[in-house]
């Protein structure tokens, strides 16, 4: 929180990776203040980073791991979102659009927000991308040092 000094957010962090045994990272959700707040952001990349944990950037344009920090965490950055739009175009052209870059950049990150309509949807993307010869995987498999 950007409204918190450095060491409350540090406390923060500690007991939430106290409560995370068998986490191998975080996500943001939203947060788009915090994230462009170099000071306040830096420390928790850093605690990220020393402890070995991965960070998923889920708001596309954001650039959490370009922060000056001595130990980064690895980092993936989501290329969209599915979950807020649960018309069946809507779902559709996401689903082709994250196959689409997927096929382009070798890889594509989308996040699914848990609604019964987008969690349906990986139904369908399952078959599309086995159809296209692309293999979905779990968010961890795209964490890198960046």
């Amino acid at each position: 929180i950007t409204a918190l000094n450095p060491d409350e957010n540090a406390q923060r962090l500690d007991q939430l990776i106290k409560l995370a045994d068998g986490t191998i990272g975080f996500a943001s959700q939203r947060g788009d203040r915090f994230l462009g707040d170099a000071p306040a952001l830096a420390p928790i990349l850093s605690t990220l980073g020393e402890r070995g944990f991965g960070f998923l950037v889920t708001t596309p344009g954001l650039r959490a791991a370009d922060q000056n920090v001595a130990t980064p965490p690895l980092q993936a950055l989501a290329d969209g979102e599915f979950g807020h739009d649960l018309t069946r175009q809507a779902i559709a052209d996401r689903l082709n659009a994250a196959l689409g870059k997927a096929q382009r950049n070798k890889q594509s990150l989308v996040v699914v927000q848990p609604y019964p309509a987008s969690i349906a949807a990986l139904t369908t993307l399952g078959a599309l991308a086995k159809d296209r010869n692309i293999a979905l995987v779990p968010a961890s498999a795209l964490l890198a040092k960046k």
